[in-house]
Parts: structure tokens; sequence; C-alpha cells
């Protein structure tokens, strides 16, 4: 049986998740990216090579295959690169309203204005392990929630490597024959609907699925999410 490798995205942490995989129909791997959960380095001195190697390691640690591998939001800028570099164990790739720039390019150039300055003004500044506001964070991941699932959403987010966002990214190219989704969320305020279109076209096409959700959709709606991961698992590849 295949199985689901959950990469959450940007100040965000494998808890993100836990709604989710309870409504899952086969086991699931969520991974804490470097700077939380058990792995403490400093945010700041951290590539985009960490992540990568945080995820393969996982993978390969589980001696899983037949992976599902799932990225949320930054985790566009990772999980194309995990699938270039471990290609015999994922068996295809799901993107969650992710952020995925054209080879070279970078995250910050595809954000809404709002977040791109701040990222930009962190970056000039030296703040290289910024939290988000929270009042932006409250209108970018909870415009969906429930006052009590944002309050719990906000007071666990945590700092983000600020050079993931800023800097320029290699992005290998995909594996020819891996199956490619992207999950769409039509309330999404920072990946618009407009805006995935043009991440799925930087990773050259995908299968879309369209949801009615907000950025965050595994925390307002998991079991909606879920099944449509265990649609795309076990019907589409």
């Amino acid at each position: 049986m295949s199985s689901f490798v959950l990469v959450h995205g940007g100040s965000h942490a494998a808890w993100c998740w836990e709604d989710l995989v309870g409504h899952l129909n086969r086991p699931a791997l969520a991974v804490d990216l470097p700077g939380r959960g058990p792995d403490r380095r400093r945010l700041r001195e951290l590539t985009v090579d960490d992540f990568v190697d945080t995820v393969t390691g996982e993978i390969e640690r589980a001696d899983l295959h037949d992976v599902v591998l799932v990225g949320h939001s930054l985790a566009g800028a990772i999980v194309p690169t995990v699938c270039a570099r471990i290609p015999k164990r994922i068996k295809a790739l799901v993107l969650v309203a992710a952020a995925v720039a054209p080879p070279g390019g970078r995250i910050v150039d595809l954000l809404p204005a709002p977040v791109r300055m701040l990222s930009l003004a962190q970056h000039r500044l030296g703040v290289r392990a910024p939290s988000m506001p929270r009042l932006l964070a409250r209108r970018a991941f909870c415009n969906d929630m429930s006052p009590e699932t944002a309050r719990r959403t906000l007071d666990r987010l945590v700092p983000e490597a600020v050079q993931l966002v800023v800097e320029p990214l290699p992005r290998p190219a995909l594996p020819p024959q891996l199956p490619v989704f992207y999950i769409r969320f039509t309330q999404d305020r920072i990946i618009t609907p407009d805006r995935a279109q043009v991440m799925i076209d930087n990773l050259g096409g995908a299968e879309v699925v369209d949801l009615d959700a907000g950025h965050d959709g595994m925390i307002s709606r998991p079991e909606l999410v879920a099944a449509a991961l265990n649609a795309i698992s076990g019907e589409r590849v």
C-alpha cells in the first residue's frame, strides 16, 4: 500500500495536518521541517537543501515506497526537488495551495503585495527568521475558520526562514512520468485561483482539483481535503 508524506508550509509545522490524517485511507507521515519540532537549528542558517534533506531523510528512514508526496504552500519550493532526488520512491506529487516559482525564480515575486513587501523589508533589514504579524496571518490563513480554530492556528504559528522566500531557488525537472496534481482553494487569499494558475504553469501543468476552502484548508476543511487526497491516491495514480 502506498503512503502519504505530508509537508507543511511556511510558519506552520506538522501539527497543521493533525485534523486531516484521521480521514486518510492509508498511512501518513507528517514531516516537521527544520527549525521546529525536534529540530531547533537556527532558521537563519538553513538553506533549501536542508529542507529537502529533511524530507528525503524521513522518507528513506521509514523506507517508504509508492509515496504520495503532498506539499502545502511554501513546501512548493521543496517537494519538487524531493521528487527529483528520490524518484523511485515517489508515486505522485500533490501540491496544495502551493507556491511554485520557475527554475531560478523567487517565491516572493508570486505573493500578494502586503506579504511580498513585508518579506523583502525583513530581508533588507537582516531579519532572517521573522514571525508573520498576527493580523496579516489572520487574513492570510484564517478567513474561512471559526474564531476558535483561527485562534488555535494563530497561536501555533512559528517564525520562518525568509531566505526561502526572497532568494532565487533552483528547481530540477520533475521525473517525466510522475503524476502531478494541484489542489486549488477557491477562498485562498494568498494563492488566489489566478495566482494558482501561474503556479500550475510554472510546474509545466498539473491535474487540478478545486476545493471550497481558504489557504489552510487542511485545518478549516480537513475532511474535504482528505477526501480529495484519498481520491487522488486511490483512483488516479
